[in-house]
């Protein structure tokens, strides 16, 4: 699918104007034209108007009337009409279809949900598209005085003052066109709703259970990233492949490790699915369900010999992962299952740092016991754990830190010490932690300053008594 609205000279710049605070430039009506008429060239006159999707940059969705959701055959568009009054028509798989347009629920509220109705009702012809490329376009109604706003996954309008969803407009040729209502394309668009009726009639119709939709995703994949599990335990019956993959190598079982579907899981794990696939990027379904938190998915997958050592491309560890976003249950079983405490990533990060930076001192206590290594420092930012726990103020993680032999001062490209994030930070208790186990209260950085000079600076009475307490050089 191609992007409309490339800027062209034909486009006055000069011609914006401000409604009611809210920003937009006239210059789109114009280009609006001019895109259509070149669109239209790559559409056979059969064909009708141009098709094109009304999608949202942040995610890719696409309006489907009331609702967002993903680009396909039924969230294609067509426009007709003249700015300010354009009609935009809902373009069904074979023909235009001139009975049904985006419209209003309620014409007359300030705010309305947005629906799929009559092109003769009073909102389905008071249409506008406008902005620019550089900052994005809006879908108003009404001389401009209500957009479109997204809320979750549906589509209102409101007074454009109030703020409005960006949209990008996206032409599709006739070739993407044909591709997308092709019976394998609709097939996988019945598996993502969880149609099973509608799959089953396109498989009983010998549509194939492995077709692929321009995405280059199956009914598996499709139904298995959604969570349909009667959909995908029907597919799997009819022997659909396990281990076909979509456009960036993703598999049905990584599609529903990581979006937290056990049952689904546990299906195509018994019906012989790889385990330890990897995606573009490197990481297995393992990685994906600990990286999101899903517990019991993890541990099925440990069960079935999941490699608990998967990296990403860039060395990041499934056990990194699971640290990072303070999974507890998941490090204990990645750690039960062999997971490298110690293994690191491109910048020298370990699980011990990543669990520091988070927090958590049950899973840091779970490292240590198993081996993490104390005095470790990313090679990237030169911070050591008991550095990170100390400029947080973690106290807890300070003194488990501490207890398991974590060096007071580690060669840091700016000579920073634990001691000084501490007090730069106004962490009396920590400061006093420190103090009390051999931190050297006249180290000095590479600009000149202590820890004392740090936290006098930063107005911390408490700490700079703690440190003068101590014998720290006031001059």
């Amino acid at each position: 699918v191609t992007t409309c609205f490339q800027k062209s000279f034909f486009c006055d710049k000069s011609l914006t104007l401000k409604h009611n605070s809210f920003m937009l430039s006239s210059l789109v009506l114009l280009c609006f034209s001019f895109s259509v008429a070149l669109a239209q060239k790559a559409v056979s006159k059969s064909a009708g108007p141009p098709a094109f999707f009304l999608q949202d940059p942040t995610d890719g969705l696409c309006l489907a009337g009331k609702v967002y959701k993903r680009c396909s055959i039924d969230t294609l568009w067509y426009v007709t009409g003249k700015p300010g009054s354009y009609q935009i028509h809902h373009r069904l798989v074979d023909e235009n279809d001139d009975e049904s347009c985006l419209d209003r629920a309620q014409c007359h509220l300030e705010e309305s949900d947005v629906k799929l109705s009559n092109c003769n009702h009073c909102g389905a012809k008071r249409w506008n598209i406008r902005g620019e490329a550089q900052t994005g376009y809006a879908l108003t109604e009404d001389g401009s005085k209500n957009c479109l706003k997204r809320k979750g996954n549906e589509a209102t309008m409101i007074r454009c003052e109030k703020g409005y969803s960006q949209i990008s407009l996206q032409f599709a040729t006739k070739e993407e066109i044909s591709a997308m209502s092709s019976e394998g394309a609709r097939l996988v668009s019945a598996a993502l709703e969880g149609d099973l009726p509608t799959v089953k009639s396109f498989l009983s119709a010998k549509v194939g259970v492995d077709s692929r939709d321009w995405d280059n995703l199956t009914a598996l994949i499709a139904a298995s990233g959604k969570g349909h599990l009667e959909t995908v335990k029907f597919l799997v019956s009819k022997k659909a492949s396990l281990n076909l993959r979509d456009k960036d190598n993703i598999t049905a079982i990584m599609e529903a490790s990581m979006n937290g579907h056990l049952a689904v899981v546990e299906v195509l794990a018994k019906a012989g699915a790889e385990i330890d696939a990897a995606a573009v990027s490197g990481v297995s379904s393992l990685w994906l369900a600990a990286g999101e938190g899903h517990t019991e998915i993890a541990k099925v997958l440990l069960d079935r010999k999941a490699n608990p050592n998967n990296k990403r491309s860039d060395g990041i560890t499934v056990l990194m992962a699971a640290c990072a976003g303070g999974h507890e249950a998941i490090v204990k079983a990645l750690l039960e299952a062999g997971a490298d405490a110690n293994a690191k990533d491109r910048e020298g990060l370990t699980a011990l740092i990543s669990a520091a930076e988070n927090g958590n001192a049950e899973i840091v206590r779970l490292l240590l016991a198993h081996g993490a290594e104390v005095n470790v420092m990313s090679s990237d930012t030169g911070f050591s754990p008991l550095i990170i726990a100390s400029a947080h103020g973690y106290l807890e993680l300070v003194r488990l830190l501490v207890a398991a032999g974590a060096a007071m001062e580690m060669e840091h490209p700016q000579d920073v010490t634990p001691l000084m994030y501490a007090a730069a930070g106004g962490f009396p208790e920590i400061v006093q932690l420190l103090v009390d186990n051999g931190a050297n209260i006249s180290a000095r950085h590479k600009e000149g300053g202590s820890a004392l000079m740090e936290a006098a600076t930063a107005g911390n009475v408490s700490v700079v008594n703690i440190l003068l307490g101590a014998g720290a050089d006031p001059f």
